[in-house]
């Protein structure tokens, strides 16, 4: 224990202490206190003096440090906000990093390296190559992309072919509410769609749509072209049909004209397997289709048809028609089609009748075509 101080008036255990000694006693506390505070008490102008003297140099700080101030007043959980100034060193930021303007270095739009992610809110102006890529880029590393080009991918790396969303869906995607489009400038002569996609309930894409300067002109393909599905265009044909066989029923040499009317007549009492034989089978992805071709003509004046059949060995009936040609006669004729009978048709053996519904007809020559639709 730390050596005491010795008492101020000593005392034996069990001695009396008088009235001179407590008296006492309050005198030497009181001296020995007012020696320890003495070197304590200045005047109190002296302390106000070194007062003013200290808020003086605050002042002086606080207008030195004004625009410190103003810079660092938005700090807000751990978000910085700097109008204006440069900062001299490196600058380290743990977490993510959003832009809001322009990113220069030396004056130069500059390589920004994001791996801790971020974003860039605003516009992004990139004067050179755009590659992005999962670390194994091949074409940009070689210069082989020339500056606003964009690269996008790995050499290293497949994208795509699934089904529905997953962790690799497509290597570029495009997001719109509905529709969208890709399309290129011709610099100042036209843009040009060459891709117009329109979703919702149409589901529809559109190549080369006309955006104001006209359609596309003309799009080679160059290689095989595979379609799952029916072609169509806006002319009246459909843009690929094939005819696979034809085969003469009448017109033989020999063949003299036939005359007939509103009654069944024979054209041939007896033909063989006529959907049958020789004709080929339907093409995968096709539809077939039959109709005639006839010389022929008739005395209908204002209506009517011909009627052609081929009635066959197991009971089934496969008929076409044919129009009127005005009403000239013979010697007059004219050529014409039929119209379609779309699906199969039975290879059994069979006869062909013909008639008119209206007055007389005449027959020069018939043939029946089968056809493959894609």
């Amino acid at each position: 224990m730390a050596d005491r101080p010795n008492p101020y008036v000593p005392k034996a255990p069990g001695d009396i202490i008088y009235s001179g000694d407590w008296n006492e006693l309050q005198i030497q506390a009181r001296e020995e206190l007012d020696r320890e505070v003495r070197g304590l008490r200045v005047d109190g102008e002296a302390i106000r003096g070194e007062v003013d003297e200290l808020m003086d140099k605050l002042k002086g700080l606080d207008t030195k440090t004004a625009d410190l101030k103003n810079r660092v007043e938005t700090l807000d959980a751990g978000k910085l906000a700097l109008s204006g100034g440069t900062i001299s060193g490196d600058l380290a930021i743990k977490g993510a990093l959003q832009v809001v303007r322009d990113i220069t270095y030396e004056g130069k739009l500059s390589k920004l390296d994001a791996s801790a992610g971020g974003a860039v809110q605003g516009d992004l102006s990139v004067k050179g190559v755009l590659n992005t890529h999962d670390g194994n880029p091949y074409a940009v590393t070689k210069k082989f992309m020339a500056a606003g080009s964009l690269t996008i991918g790995s050499i290293k790396k497949n994208y795509g072919g699934g089904k529905k969303w997953t962790s690799n869906t497509a290597g570029l995607l495009l997001e719109a509410l509905d529709n969208t489009e890709i399309a290129v400038h011709d610099s100042g002569k036209r843009v040009a769609s060459l891709m117009y996609y329109e979703g919702g309930a149409k589901n529809h894409l559109t190549i080369g749509r006309d955006m104001g300067w006209g359609p596309i002109a003309k799009t080679a393909l160059n290689g095989n072209l595979e379609i799952k599905g029916v072609i169509s265009a806006k002319n009246a044909l459909p843009i690929r049909q094939q005819m696979v066989h034809r085969r003469i029923i009448y017109g033989y040499a020999g063949d003299a004209v036939l005359g007939y009317s509103t009654k069944w007549k024979p054209v041939r009492s007896t033909i063989y397997g006529p959907f049958g034989y020789a004709v080929p089978a339907i093409q995968p992805g096709a539809v077939r289709k039959y109709r005639l071709y006839a010389i022929y003509s008739d005395t209908m004046s204002t209506a009517g048809e011909h009627r052609v059949q081929f009635v066959l060995a197991d009971k089934s009936v496969v008929p076409f028609k044919l129009g009127r040609t005005f009403g000239q006669g013979n010697p007059f004729n004219r050529d014409g089609f039929s119209d379609w009978h779309v699906g199969g048709a039975s290879t059994s053996h069979g006869k062909v009748n013909i008639r008119t519904t209206v007055a007389g007809g005449v027959l020069y020559y018939l043939e029946l075509q089968t056809w493959d639709f894609f």
